[in-house]
């Protein structure tokens, strides 16, 4: 993937976040029931997305030349919480609860 593809895919994901931030979930979310949540309950910010997802994966997946989506997806297969290191930065975890 070039550099521009990676910047409209952090675009199309920030903005089905903002859906989400908004009290809707987009239509991937609800065809597969999941959400992001705040650990402390709280509602989801734009802030906390952006870490999430430009932050935790993209800058931190290019500066380790991708060591840090390796370590993300062994933390979701062998962590209980299913957390990875972009949920640890933003303070969020994914759950099916809708």
């Amino acid at each position: 993937m070039d550099s521009r593809s990676n910047i409209y895919y952090s675009l199309f994901t920030l903005s089905n976040n903002c859906t989400n931030i908004l009290g809707r979930l987009c239509d991937w979310k609800r065809t597969v029931n999941i959400r992001i949540e705040k650990l402390n309950g709280k509602r989801l910010k734009i802030s906390d997305t952006v870490v999430r997802e430009i932050l935790g994966k993209f800058v931190l997946g290019y500066a380790t030349f991708g060591l840090t989506i390796i370590a993300s997806a062994l933390m979701v297969l062998l962590r209980k919480d299913k957390r990875a290191i972009h949920d640890f930065l933003a303070g969020t975890y994914v759950t099916s609860e809708l």
